[in-house]
C-alpha cells in the first residue's frame, strides 16, 4: 500500500499530543454509539436469559414434584399389585379356608389402597411367610 503525501494538515505538527488527543476523541464519539447499543442489546438479552433460566428451573422443580408423586403412586400400586398375587396364591392353596384368615383377608381387601408404605411391607412380608409355611408343609 502506498501512501500519499498531501499537503491536507490531519495533524498540527506543532503539537502533535492535542492532536492525537483531538482524533481519539472524534473516533470515539463516532465508535462510542455503536458500543453502547451492543452493550445494551447484551444486556438486554442477558436479562432476558435470566428470566427464561428463573421460569424453566421452576418449571423442572414443578415437573421433578409431579414425577416423584407418580413415583410413589407407581411403587405403591406396584406393591398392591404383588400383595394381591400373593394373596390369590393364598386363596389357590386354600390357606384362606379358615375363618382368622378369611376375615383378616377380607379386611385387607377392603382397606388395601389405604395402607401406607409400611403397612404394605408388613403384610407383603406376612404372606410371604403364610406362603412358605404351607408350601414347607407340604414338601
Amino acid at each position: 500500500m502506498k501512501i500519499i503525501d498531501t499537503k491536507v494538515h490531519d495533524i498540527d505538527y506543532e503539537n502533535i499530543d492535542k492532536s492525537k488527543v483531538n482524533l481519539s476523541d472524534k473516533i470515539i464519539k463516532l465508535v462510542s454509539p455503536l458500543l453502547d447499543n451492543l452493550r445494551l442489546s447484551k444486556l438486554e438479552e442477558c436479562d432476558f436469559s435470566k428470566v427464561e433460566l428463573l421460569r424453566k428451573s421452576k418449571k423442572i422443580k414443578l415437573e421433578k414434584k409431579e414425577l416423584d408423586y407418580m413415583l410413589n403412586v407407581y411403587k405403591k400400586q406396584k406393591k398392591i399389585n404383588k400383595l394381591l398375587e400373593r394373596i390369590s396364591k393364598i386363596v389357590y392353596a386354600g390357606l384362606a379356608n379358615s375363618g382368622s384368615y378369611r376375615h383378616e383377608i377380607v379386611i385387607l381387601l377392603k382397606v388395601i389402597d389405604t395402607l401406607s408404605d409400611d403397612k404394605l411391607n408388613y403384610h407383603l412380608s406376612e404372606t410371604i411367610k403364610m406362603i412358605n409355611k404351607r408350601f414347607s408343609v407340604l414338601l
